[in-house]
């Protein structure tokens, strides 16, 4: 995820929280230490690892089927600001799209 710091002071970014959902089932949800400070007018660019729960397959799978073999993917990313001894989490991406397939004809 790359952050843009409109500020005119450096935003410590500790962590990442992180959330997928396919067809309403949280397949991953947690969040990765960054440790990053994105300088002022600045972008940093922050890697992080999301652990799918693989279990919940076979749900999405019923899910894919009866939704007419369409999933809706919502991924939702909110970075953690630590600033005076506080954290606060602000919402970076929040975004849904749909694919589809056609394996039963």
């Amino acid at each position: 995820a790359t952050i843009y710091n409109d500020n005119l002071v450096p935003v410590p970014i500790t962590k990442i929280h992180q959330l997928v959902e396919m067809n309403g089932i949280r397949f991953a949800e947690g969040s990765s230490n960054v440790a990053t400070v994105i300088q002022p007018k600045s972008e940093a660019t922050l890697t992080f690892v999301t652990k799918l729960d693989n279990r919940l397959l076979d749900e999405w799978w019923v899910s894919h089927i009866k939704n007419g073999e369409r999933t809706k993917v919502k991924i939702v990313l909110q970075p953690v600001i630590e600033f005076a001894g506080k954290e606060f989490m602000f919402t970076l991406v929040e975004k849904e799209s749909v694919f589809l397939t056609n394996l039963l004809g």
